[in-house]
């Protein structure tokens, strides 16, 4: 249930990924780590916050998921969730602050990065 592929990901990061609470339900339910990363330092909150899942990001906070996680570019599950503006993902968090990233940072999606705007 946690077994990796070449990237670090897992089968529960797919599923947060996809938007499938079931199936999320189901891999936290035989022992799958809420908090496994990949090699980007990506954990399933930032797989569903990229997806706009806020139905999995509730799963996974109720599993003890990092939620406030960075990743190796410094990005939060909320910085990715603003990144791609995934309202309904930023909403389960909404009076969670979201620090600016340096100007100088490095932007780790092809997207203009507007995590650096501090949120409201």
């Amino acid at each position: 249930h946690d077994a990796p592929d070449e990237y670090g990901g897992t089968p529960l990061h797919a599923a947060a990924s996809g938007g499938s609470k079931r199936a999320l339900k189901l891999l936290l339910g035989v022992g799958a780590s809420a908090n496994q990363i990949d090699v980007t330092g990506r954990n399933a909150v930032h797989y569903a916050a990229r997806g706009g899942s806020a139905k999995c990001i509730r799963a996974l906070r109720k599993a003890d998921a990092n939620l406030e996680l960075p990743n190796e570019f410094g990005w939060t599950p909320l910085h990715v969730a603003s990144n791609f503006s995934q309202a309904s993902a930023i909403e389960v968090r909404p009076h969670a602050a979201l620090q600016p990233l340096p100007s100088t940072h490095p932007a780790p999606l092809c997207h203009p990065p507007l995590a650096r705007l501090h949120a409201a």
